[in-house]
């Protein structure tokens, strides 16, 4: 078993890890045609997140007057790629306006994986699982992001 999981290391493993031909090809998102941000979007995300607490940083995020769907949603997420705790933090928000589909949620695995936030992206993925979200893709984008890593605690989990 260990033999044969090893053998596949080099199909998982992606040495380009922020590609954008990975991501437009992986999740059926046109990043050319991504909506486009309202002004200070980001700046607001950048802002509550210094706030003591999540619960905080979401109420301001509720009570701000910015309309998040789900193209400025995906486009949200996108832009934060490079700050995974903002991303993340978006992505909480988009959770408490419904649309965290499951585009986003690839996406923020996607992130995560970059990142080499295992731990988040798996809980990401057992919230998928619990509220009947397909997780293959999640499962596939974990194997391509954590390589090596990933197939040893699943081989493990497995024996």
């Amino acid at each position: 078993m260990h033999s044969q999981v090893l053998s596949y290391l080099p199909h998982f493993a992606s040495s380009n890890r922020f590609s954008t031909k990975t991501i437009s090809e992986t999740f059926d998102i046109n990043l050319a045609a991504l909506a486009p941000l309202e002004k200070g979007l980001i700046d607001l995300i950048r802002q509550v997140s210094e706030l003591e607490s999540e619960a905080d940083a979401m109420a301001s995020l509720e009570d701000s007057s910015f309309d998040l769907n789900h193209d400025s949603f995906y486009s949200l997420i996108w832009e934060l790629r490079d700050e995974w705790r903002l991303a993340f933090l978006a992505f909480k928000w988009g959770e408490k306006r419904g649309c965290d589909d499951q585009k986003a949620c690839d996406l923020m695995i996607w992130v995560l994986g970059n990142h080499q936030k295992f731990n988040i992206a798996w809980c990401l993925i057992r919230d998928m699982f619990n509220v009947s979200k397909d997780t293959r893709k999640a499962m596939f984008l974990m194997m391509d992001r954590f390589g090596f890593v990933f197939l040893i605690k699943v081989s493990l989990l497995l024996c």
